[in-house]
């Protein structure tokens, strides 16, 4: 038997799919939008907290991937500012040829 759960209303996320619950765990999150206190159960909060509308919850792997993401980008602007500051700007192909020496002499005489 594989039970499902369709809810809607004021308390529940919109359009927010969860792929397994258990059972024994609709009744403390039921009690929590009533407003009870529950009695010894075996179900836990945690499982079904995701699906409803004034909890916040994080799925790991996609905040993971988050904060390495943002990392890579700021490494990569990083490097790209460092490397544009530290860049030695080669010299102009024709630029004017300086002399060392004095060449205001004549050729003839």
């Amino acid at each position: 038997m594989h039970p499902f759960l369709a809810a809607r209303g004021p308390a529940f996320q919109r359009g927010y799919k969860q792929s397994t619950i258990n059972n024994v765990d609709i009744y403390p999150m039921m009690c929590h939008i009533l407003g009870l206190t529950p009695q010894p159960h075996n179900g836990t909060f945690s499982n079904t907290k995701c699906l409803l509308a004034d909890q916040w919850c994080i799925n790991l792997p996609e905040a993971i991937g988050i904060v390495i993401g943002a990392l890579m980008i700021l490494t990569t602007f990083t490097c790209v500012i460092i490397i544009s500051k530290n860049r030695v700007t080669p010299p102009r192909p024709f630029a004017r040829l300086q002399l060392q020496y004095d060449d205001d002499d004549p050729l003839i005489g």
